[in-house]
């Protein structure tokens, strides 16, 4: 360990400093050391902290006021990247089926079908869901003298979606034409007898 008893007060803060600053004081612990050279080491150091503090602010100043614009460059890459599937399309199917039904064993009034339909999805569409409801219209089938098969009409929906061009979308919508002027159908309404008036009720059907 360098004997700094014999240094200046001047001397021993101006190896504190260089200390301080990561300055190379090798050297400079004798009585007779060339002060002037390291204060012109710390002169430097220092102003090369100066300018690279300085360097680190401009460039976190100019980092803030970019976000704005890298944000907006992201979103560009995203949507040159994903050019061709930027949209979902969704179209919705239905149609019906008359599918062969049995009774439930447990429960007569209880219908049960088991039979198969289909239909014909794009290459890229993907199913979501698919809706049956069944009708309650029944048709018999004879298979023979003895034999006949029950059918019952279902209906079904499905929902499928592919990724398309999103003004590809618009295009369809348009072409379908559902978003032309047109008049509004009104619900159909159920004529009763004596249109709309009610009839008699079951004490009058019995004394009338």
């Amino acid at each position: 360990m360098a004997d700094t008893s014999k240094l200046s007060e001047e001397h021993l803060a101006l190896l504190y400093e260089a200390d301080e600053l990561g300055v190379d004081t090798f050297g400079y612990f004798t009585p007779d050391a060339n002060l002037d050279s390291l204060r012109e080491a710390i002169a430097r150091k220092t102003e090369a902290l100066a300018r690279d503090a300085a360097a680190k602010q401009r460039l976190e100043r100019a980092a803030s006021e970019a976000e704005p614009e890298e944000e907006l460059a992201i979103e560009g890459a995203f949507d040159e990247v994903m050019g061709q599937t930027r949209g979902v399309l969704i179209r919705v199917t239905e149609w019906t089926e008359w599918l062969p039904v049995t009774k439930s064993e447990h429960l007569n009034a209880l219908t049960l079908a088991n039979g198969v339909t289909g239909f014909e999805a794009g290459e890229n569409e993907r199913l979501l869901t698919v809706d049956t409801v069944g009708t309650n219209r029944v048709k018999t089938v004879a298979v023979g003298e003895d034999a006949n098969l029950v059918y019952m009409l279902y209906a079904f929906k499905a929902t499928l979606a592919q990724n398309v061009r999103t003004t590809l979308i618009t295009s369809l919508i348009d072409a379908q034409g559902s978003n032309a002027e047109g008049e509004m159908q009104q619900p159909s309404r159920i004529i009763t007898p004596d249109d709309g008036k009610p009839g008699p009720n079951r004490s009058q059907r019995r004394h009338g």
